[in-house]
């Protein structure tokens, strides 16, 4: 008996081990460039993983083909990290794998990631990211293009409002709600024409602007949007928002924005923001 208990202690030891052994590693980020493909054509996606950690099997990184809730569907082949294969550059712990879509089904499709490491039994999973297939969508009087998801639609806007347009899933906004909040989704774009006459960079525009904001500004940040330098000022509003500024040569600014508090939406918007061909 004492024997029996003895080696039950041991095997629970050691799979207490292993567990945390195997939770020390990660794989650093996934993503997908380009996140959104239009319908029809065939567009060149390549998918990269960044794993720092040093005990990485190099020929134990997959691509995988999931479902939307991650459950795995299928492999679709090794990534690569020797510069072949849609791979950049060899070594850097970057591993690539190039997918050519042929766009001939719109929708949406799921990847994850999946990593082997020296010394552990179990492979690391990343989180899932998505590539949309989707039509590209043109807005009347707003010389923008994006891709935007297939059941998504061009929501009436007043009629005053000429240069707004709002992308989203329903025809109707519900009262609000916990459920309207989660799972209605608003992707908004605005040409506010001359706003920036005197041309000054997005940052001093935004700036000169910001004390007019009525709601607290959580943060700011300068990226890239469609080649071109933007701000990004995440708002505390009945949602959190993000909104992205484009300052125009000639004088007008392009404001995009989305709600950050949808987690089943929020993959939709970086991918259609990433989509954005701006005049």
């Amino acid at each position: 008996m004492k024997r029996t208990r003895l080696l039950r202690r041991c095997c629970l030891l050691l799979l207490m081990a292993s567990v945390a052994f195997g939770a020390s590693h990660s794989i650093d980020g996934v993503q997908a460039n380009p996140s959104a493909v239009t319908t029809g054509l065939v567009t060149k996606v390549i998918v990269t993983a960044s794993i720092s950690d040093q005990d990485v099997i190099a020929a134990g990184v997959n691509l995988l083909s999931v479902a939307a809730d991650g459950s795995v569907i299928k492999i679709i082949g090794p990534m690569h990290d020797d510069g072949l294969n849609g791979d950049a550059t060899a070594n850097d712990h970057i591993f690539s794998l190039q997918l050519n879509m042929d766009g001939s089904v719109s929708g949406n499709l799921y990847y994850r990631v999946s990593a082997a490491f020296k010394g552990s039994l179990t492979r690391v999973l990343s989180g899932v990211i998505l590539v949309g297939v989707w039509n590209q969508t043109t807005l009347d009087n707003i010389p923008i293009t994006f891709n935007a998801p297939p059941q998504w639609s061009i929501q009436p806007v007043p009629s005053n409002s000429s240069f707004r347009r709002v992308v989203s899933n329903v025809l109707h906004y519900s009262a609000i709600s916990v459920s309207s909040l989660q799972n209605e989704s608003q992707f908004e774009i605005s040409i506010r024409q001359n706003a920036n006459p005197q041309q000054l960079t997005v940052d001093n525009w935004f700036t000169s602007k910001s004390s007019t904001i009525a709601v607290p500004i959580l943060s700011t940040a300068t990226v890239t949007v469609s080649g071109q330098s933007a701000l990004v000022v995440v708002l505390k509003e009945i949602q959190n928002r993000a909104h992205y500024y484009i300052a125009r040569s000639n004088g007008d600014v392009i404001e995009i924005v989305f709600p950050l508090d949808q987690p089943n939406f929020l993959a939709e918007y970086q991918a259609m923001l990433q989509s954005l061909v701006l005049p």
